[in-house]
């Protein structure tokens, strides 16, 4: 028994992007599906009343091999001793064998395999292997192209002439090349490969590449599904994508990723592009799930009179969020929050002014903090000016006790998170910066930057780093830079550190366990100073949850000092509720 297998021409098609069609499923359908699955189940008894009959591998030789190490070319066949020999096997053994030589640069390999029965009932495997010379470009040839110079299709490919060829390296260049054209337009150009051998003894290939460039596409519609509260003029805020654009897969892929990040839906199905009335034109269809889009927190209580004469407290918090009014996108929060500090806030952003691309925030807020109380008044404009980088300029009015000035804020983000709620990769990078003057006078800046990487499934690796810095000569008590709590520094007690200058930094190891929720180990530093002299770093550890749920985001975080014992640590509780 020998078999043969030489591999001289390989011809592969890529077609990008590929266009998603709907289709019904009938009862034809159907018995076609029961009739293919009784086939082969009949296949599968045959074959394996053929493998009952068939010899068993005792032992695998190969020779001939050196650019591949005896062991992985034996691996590479599939093949197994102990386990049965067919044909088909032999056959798909060699297929393996020489798809590793190519991959290895050995494009011109052959090998033939053989078989010593070997009683009772078992055969012994001969792999004989002529890897021929390593094989290089000796040409590469591109046709077709009129939208792109060759010069510039060359590069996306990555491949250069006279060096050695590589199977993997030339894949990913004809997939940079197809990418190249869904971005600009054309996502039915179709790309065919050609491999010929120039010179079998030298190992010498030529590579010709011809490009169908196809039809110039455009969007002829764009429809949305799934909504109940969210109006469709919204979404197609969101998206970005109007009938007669033309295409771009990056564009589609923005869409989809706004839409998740916009807060407004629980879930973006795979955006759908379906084919038009002809083959310059195309459908955009996105299915969307709507979110509970407001939510209400409420924590009270009371405390009574630490000294004769002073009134009693209600203490506690309360917050209300509404991110999709009248499914609008429009978003409001209130927030009050008593205890030994008060704190009231309300919020609102209008996403679309005057139906642009431009969010008009507004916030108001006021703090009574150890004796001192101020009053803000806040209005930026935020522009997105690409899909991951924004940027906002407003204006500000502070009054603290008896004194009151005006003053300028402005920031900038670039932020490529796949998922802003609950990211597994991306990072963001954002800096703030605002000043006051008048009868108060300070500036400030603030830089954030986070990094999130997928290590292995759902795990993910989170770190931050921030510093910020005010200055000026008369800094109300509540814009000064607070360290310790829930958000810098956990293990301490709630802005248990003050100063002018703060860098913290945090490492957090996420195991993500759904849409919203995480559950996460911890280590933060931090580090605060002023005029007078600096704190020394402190260090926090800990353990904590983000889990989503019915009635709403429960987050828990358990942090402590190194020089407390486990009873000391640090409880943050937040619970909200999903209206």
């Amino acid at each position: 028994m020998r078999a043969s297998t030489n591999s001289t021409r390989t011809t592969r098609t890529t077609t990008i992007p590929r266009m998603t069609t709907t289709s019904t499923r009938t009862a034809t359908s159907r018995a076609r599906l029961t009739l293919v699955a009784a086939c082969c189940w009949a296949a599968l008894i045959a074959s394996r009343a053929i493998a009952a009959d068939a010899p068993v591998i005792e032992q695998i030789v190969v020779t001939g091999a050196s650019a591949l190490a005896i062991g992985d070319a034996r691996a590479a066949t599939g093949l197994a001793e102990g386990a049965a020999y067919t044909a088909e096997e032999a056959e798909a053994a060699m297929r393996l064998l020489l798809n590793a030589y190519a991959d290895h640069g050995y494009h011109l390999a052959d090998a033939t395999i053989a078989v010593e029965p070997r009683p009772p009932d078992a055969v012994r495997v001969l792999i004989d292997v002529h890897e021929g010379a390593p094989t290089t470009v000796a040409r590469l040839q591109l046709s077709g192209l009129a939208l792109m110079a060759d010069t510039d299709a060359r590069e996306l490919l990555g491949v250069e002439e006279s060096r050695p060829y590589d199977a993997n390296r030339l894949g990913a260049g004809i997939k940079r090349l197809s990418d190249a054209y869904s971005q600009s337009g054309h996502p039915l150009a179709r790309i065919t490969l050609r491999i010929t051998v120039a010179t079998e003894e030298e190992g010498d290939l030529e590579l010709l590449i011809d490009v169908d460039e196809g039809p110039e596409v455009e969007f002829e519609a764009v429809t949305f599904e799934g909504m109940r509260k969210t109006r469709p003029g919204l979404l197609a805020n969101i998206a970005r994508i109007r009938p007669g654009d033309r295409y771009d897969s990056r564009r589609v892929s923005d869409a989809r990723r706004r839409l998740l990040n916009s807060g407004i839906f629980a879930s973006v199905h795979p955006v759908d592009v379906l084919r038009g009335s002809d083959a310059g034109h195309v459908v955009y269809r996105a299915r969307v799930t709507e979110a509970r889009t407001a939510r209400f927190l409420g924590v009270l209580g009371y405390a009574p009179p630490t000294v004769a004469g002073e009134p009693a407290q209600v203490t506690g918090l309360i917050e209300g969020v509404e991110t999709n009014i009248l499914g609008t996108g429009r978003q409001a929060r209130a927030r009050w929050e008593s205890g030994e500090n008060r704190t009231s806030r309300f919020a609102y952003r209008e996403p679309f002014l005057f139906g642009r691309r431009v969010a008009l925030d507004m916030e108001w807020d006021a703090e009574r903090y150890q004796g001192s109380r101020t009053r803000a008044a806040r209005s930026s404009l935020d522009w997105e000016l690409a899909s991951t980088v924004s940027v906002s300029v407003g204006a500000q009015a502070v009054s603290a006790d008896e004194s009151s000035g005006r003053g300028a804020l402005a920031s900038a983000a670039f932020d490529t998170r796949d998922f802003r709620p609950n990211p597994s990769r991306g990072v963001l990078v954002r800096g703030e910066a605002d000043a006051v003057t008048g009868g108060i006078s300070f500036a400030r800046f603030e830089a954030d930057a986070r990094a999130f990487a997928s290590v292995a499934g759902t795990h993910v690796l989170a770190a931050r780093a921030t510093v910020a810095r005010v200055a000026g000569s008369d800094i109300p008590l509540t814009e000064w830079l607070f360290m310790g709590g829930a958000d810098t520094l956990r293990g301490y007690e709630e802005r248990q550190f003050r100063g002018t200058r703060r860098l913290t930094g945090s490492v957090e190891y996420r195991i993500r366990t759904g849409r919203l929720s995480h559950v996460f180990a911890f280590v933060d530093i931090g580090r605060v100073s002023d005029a007078d002299g600096a704190v020394a770093p402190k260090v926090g550890y800990g353990i904590g949850a983000n889990l989503e749920s019915r009635g709403g985001l429960v987050r828990f975080q358990y942090g402590i000092e190194p020089s407390s014992s486990p009873l000391d640590g640090k409880v943050h509780l937040s619970l909200g509720t999903t209206l």
